[in-house]
């Protein structure tokens, strides 16, 4: 397999953001009298928003006040990033460093963020993670497709914007639904499992199953 971009998922991955989530949807939806459990919110880990507002109303209902409980779990969120910054996962500074010429590092080797979230989120996320949204090639959000994660859009949509061909893309992600859709779009994908382990139809669809980002230079060098 020749690599020649890197498609970075983002929360999950990049950024252990996903408790934090767990934890503001759980609070915004206690406020509106809703139970958000751990099994409604590992069913929208790596969904983009109209798919979180789809299953959501479909476990809760369809008088389910999605808005409002978006409004207030963003809010949470924003809160506990203000006081403690965005949490980077093991690996990735370093990994970056690699890839931008540290020793033995590849050439030519473009990245993308690639992510559910919206192309806002990921720049605020960016920038208060300390990284300049133009040290990666492209951005792609879950605003800019019709239908996220597992269906591959996203993926295909970041390949198109590096004018670099799915068999020559590796995508790094986190979640079952990520490893589907890089299947779906013809790319091999690493998971790095967070939250939630690798179900058996990831297992079979990764290209590789890793431990931490500190793994990929090593996976990439090989």
């Amino acid at each position: 397999m020749h690599i020649s971009a890197l498609i970075f998922d983002m929360d999950g991955l990049m950024f252990d953001t996903e408790r934090i989530a767990q934890n503001a949807w759980r609070r915004a939806a206690s406020d509106l009298g809703y139970d958000f459990s751990d099994d409604v919110f590992f069913g929208v880990i790596g969904r983009n928003l109209l798919d979180v507002e789809l299953i959501t109303r479909q476990v809760f209902g369809v008088d389910f006040p999605f808005q409002e409980a978006y409004r207030r779990k963003q809010a949470y969120v924003r809160t506990i990033i203000d006081r403690d910054g965005i949490p980077l996962k093991p690996g990735l500074l370093e990994l970056l460093a690699w890839i931008d010429g540290g020793a033995d590092s590849p050439t030519r080797l473009r990245t993308v963020v690639a992510s559910s979230s919206t192309q806002e989120i990921i720049r605020r996320n960016l920038k208060l993670a300390g990284l300049e949204a133009e040290r990666f090639d492209a951005l792609v959000g879950g605003d800019e497709v019709q239908h996220g994660k597992p269906n591959p859009d996203i993926f295909l949509l970041a390949s198109q914007r590096l004018d670099v061909g799915a068999e020559n893309c590796l995508v790094l992600e986190d979640s079952n639904a990520g490893i589907r859709a890089a299947h779906a779009a013809g790319m091999a994908a690493v998971m790095i499992p967070d939250i939630i382990p690798p179900d058996e139809k990831s297992k079979a669809l990764a290209y590789r199953i890793l431990s931490s980002l500190h793994a990929v230079k090593e996976l990439i060098r090989s």
